[in-house]
């Protein structure tokens, strides 16, 4: 950690390098990192410009952390207001535990606060990111309370690659063979099923039952955003979900959809599903992004259409959900996804103000940000899905 650091705005000059310290977080690939940073932080429909602030040491980008821009409806009837979200924090092995994480923030938040920001929103932190951003002055706005629903062959191969890893002989062999850990052998495609591997390749072939139900890889923007339309606001604080959005959203190269879709030119409700793809190991699950429907029958039409995948591990949050639906997921056998995280207070929305005010003042169209009540919170507004 040799010669000063400093703190710059990215400029497009640090493309490539953002794409290759990015390796630690997006991709192995940086090739396939340049194009989920231009989707990101260039083609983002209300981006200006790139608000990613990167510490450089002796001419090298030895941290990050990135911004992007989004819009939120609040109140009835409904502003539009515009937050900045926390994403995309990256530091380099040698320069952790060094200060760095602080440093970047502490600049990246005056910026953003001179640039007229009120508040920061983060929805995507790890347990880690979650600490570190509790002591930077971020509080919570409310627990996502995730659930998940496994497939019990799924599970039992699941439970099996856990007890190998930690097995002592395996450790040993595993150190033998000069593999960073027993867990990262467990993680490589080979120890994975087909299905595990592609966790969209039984949807795809599936006849569901009942009429007016469709499954596509596309999403159909218009007909979605007219949708959302239709079904009104109840004034909680949410993320706009135009055409434009969704749109851009669903074109993150580094996830894969599918559409389930009630009626056709009229769209009488949607499920999204989403699964990371691109990443150093296989991950088998997959996500319920974003549903809406017209009425309860059609949800249940929905999910029960989404078990058709008869996915290894299918992960939803089901904290501002209505009640019948919380009641709904138990029913299809969805459970609560990770106690011991949820007892640590995560994952959740984290706020951040950028106003030198009391945290009990922290107001949006007179909705207070740390109540969980003032928030529709959705997979679909966190790029980490």
């Amino acid at each position: 950690m040799s010669g000063a650091c400093e703190i710059v705005r990215f400029r497009p000059e640090h493309r490539e390098a953002v794409a290759e310290l990015q390796t630690l977080l997006w991709s192995p690939d940086p090739v396939l990192n340049l194009r989920y940073l231009d989707w990101k932080y260039v083609q983002n429909p209300w981006a200006e410009e790139p608000r990613i602030y990167l510490a450089i040491r002796s001419g090298t980008v030895v941290g990050m952390r990135g911004f992007h821009e989004s819009r939120w409806e609040v109140g009835s009837p409904a502003r539009v207001v515009a937050v900045p979200l926390a994403d995309d924090l990256a530091i380099r092995a040698e320069e952790r535990n060094s200060g760095l994480v602080t440093e970047i923030m502490r600049t990246a938040l005056s910026d953003l606060a001179n640039s007229g920001s009120d508040f920061v929103f983060s929805l995507s932190a790890s347990l880690l990111t979650l600490l570190g951003s509790l002591s930077l002055g971020f509080r919570s706005a409310g627990k996502y309370d995730p659930v998940v629903r496994r497939e019990p062959s799924a599970l039992r191969r699941y439970r099996f690659r856990e007890q190998l890893a930690r097995n002592p002989r395996v450790r040993r062999w595993a150190r033998s063979q000069l593999l960073f850990s027993s867990q990262l052998l467990f993680k490589a495609p080979l120890v994975f099923s087909a299905a595990e591997r592609q966790p969209f390749r039984r949807l795809d072939f599936a006849r569901l039952a009942g009429g007016g139900l469709t499954i596509a890889r596309e999403p159909r923007p218009a007909a979605m955003a007219e949708l959302i339309s239709a079904l009104g606001h109840d004034g909680r604080l949410r993320h706009v979900r135009s055409p434009e959005y969704l749109a851009w959203r669903f074109a993150n190269p580094l996830r894969e959809y599918r559409f389930l879709f009630s009626g056709r030119d009229r769209l009488d409700g949607y499920l999204v599903l989403g699964s990371r793809i691109g990443g150093m190991f296989p991950t088998p699950r997959v996500s319920i992004v974003d549903l809406e429907a017209r009425d309860a029958r059609i949800r249940r039409a929905l999910l029960l259409a989404a078990l058709e995948g008869h996915f290894a591990d299918l992960f939803a949050w089901s904290a501002t959900l209505a009640p019948s639906d919380r009641l709904l997921l138990g029913e299809l056998g969805f459970e609560p996804a990770d106690p011991k995280l949820a007892a640590r207070g995560g994952p959740c929305a984290l706020v951040r103000s950028l106003a030198a005010r009391r945290p009990e003042g922290w107001v949006l169209e007179s909705l207070p940000l740390l109540d969980p009540a003032t928030w529709d919170l959705r997979m679909l507004y966190s790029i980490g899905d």
